[in-house]
């Protein structure tokens, strides 16, 4: 019988972390693990009921998530110094994640910051196209949904949802990535009570909506709210990750980002739309923006660790909120990807390369993480393929003006 995949988490007694779209999916399924290790965890969601909901039922599951929580699971893995660069494909030995891998995890912090280095961001580049570029849907990379529509007007940051789980903590607060005020707003609130933010998971998303939709802010629904929501969070919680001894931002990309090209010309597909193209679009950027974060942050010193990850084929609600947006009947092609046997995972097995990116103490600034089983789309964590035009500077340091400038956000620069 195959094992269920599994890491080890350590103690994250103290720090405090932040999930986009933490009420479902993959992003609950963190929270999970992060209140097991006894953090602070604070879930976002578009919906008062939904967060409140989401609160409840991490309290109903005190005992903690399936599987062993601060103590052995499957292999945790370490980031073995032997694996670097184009050549470490998933499943090579001595990577994180590999099966027989010894485990080194920390065991009270979330790693050293200081250790970033753009230079020697691990994973495997490849100039080919890849076993997912195509038109007609890739092995879908899924995470949690932010869903489409107007958003949601709070009068303050908090739902008032809040309780504690086990060792941890955890609250709901409202986040409408389609809408930059409401990212403004929460941000406000994190940066302004003073404390550290140790954690912050880009996780939410919206996947292959089948009509062009825009954002409240007018951008291209997935590209304004995978990328440059998550852009403009970065950007504004920083303040709050700097004051932590040892902050990652952990950002969620898709096997679909090999079928990504970033259109400059048109990047809120104004000309053409096309539902699998524009996620490719965004699922890219997601991954850009990580590696180009970590470049930024070895050169000016943030002390910000940034990595990136995704969940292979994993079974969550965006796989209906996406494609199945504004139809009467669920996508043929979820249907059937969903129906393919030992080709998915549940959304827990799904989380673990986020979890790993986040809290493993050898990973690098850059590294990119997904499963390790056939065409990464199932298994435990390892260094994920990446396309090489995602590691392309001169289009990063593109895309981060761009962005910049679209949501009104700047990093520093010195």
């Amino acid at each position: 019988m195959a094992r269920t995949p599994d890491i080890r988490m350590p103690d994250l007694t103290g720090r405090r972390a932040l999930i986009t779209g933490g009420n479902s999916g993959l992003g609950f399924e963190t929270a999970k693990r992060l209140l097991a290790a006894g953090a602070e965890v604070i879930i976002t969601s578009r919906s008062a009921e939904k967060g409140a909901d989401a609160v409840r039922r991490l309290e109903a599951r005190r005992a903690g998530p399936s599987g062993a929580s601060g103590g052995s699971g499957g292999s945790g893995g370490s980031a073995g110094s032997g694996a670097s660069g184009s050549s470490g494909a998933p499943g090579s030995s001595g990577a994180p994640g590999a099966p027989g891998a010894p485990a080194s995890l920390s065991d009270g912090s979330a790693g050293t910051a200081g250790t970033d280095s753009a230079s020697t961001a691990r994973g495997a580049a490849s100039s080919g196209d890849g076993f997912a570029d195509n038109d007609h849907g890739a092995p879908v990379g899924a995470h949690d949904s932010a869903t489409s529509g107007g958003s949601a007007e709070y009068t303050n940051a908090s739902f008032g949802a809040s309780g504690t789980t086990g060792r941890g903590s955890v609250r709901a607060v409202p986040l409408d990535l389609a809408n930059l005020g409401s990212v403004r707003r929460l941000a406000d609130e994190i940066v302004g009570d003073g404390h550290p933010l140790d954690l912050l998971f880009n996780n939410a998303g919206v996947m292959a909506v089948p009509r062009r939709t825009l954002t409240d802010d007018g951008f291209e629904l997935q590209f304004g709210t995978n990328h440059l929501g998550h852009f403009a969070l970065t950007g504004r919680l920083l303040p709050a990750l700097m004051r932590s001894d040892a902050a990652r931002v952990v950002t969620m990309s898709s096997i679909v980002h090999w079928m990504g090209r970033i259109d400059f010309e048109d990047l809120q597909s104004e000309n053409r739309y096309s539902a699998w193209g524009a996620y490719g679009q965004s699922k890219l950027a997601n991954l850009m923006f990580a590696k180009e974060l970590a470049r930024r942050n070895a050169s000016l010193g943030w002390g910000v660790l940034s990595l990136a990850a995704h969940p292979g084929f994993s079974r969550t609600n965006l796989q209906s909120s996406g494609p199945n947006l504004g139809r009467t009947k669920p996508s043929r092609l979820m249907k059937g990807m969903n129906a393919m046997p030992g080709m998915t995972q549940s959304a827990a097995e799904g989380a673990l390369p986020e979890l790993f990116a986040a809290t493993n103490d050898e990973v690098l600034g850059g590294d990119y993480f997904g499963p390790s089983g056939l065409f990464e789309l199932t298994g435990e964590p390892n260094f994920a393929h990446f396309a090489r035009r995602a590691e392309n500077e001169k289009q990063a340091a593109l895309l981060w003006l761009r962005s910049e400038e679209l949501t009104g956000v700047s990093f520093p620069t010195d």
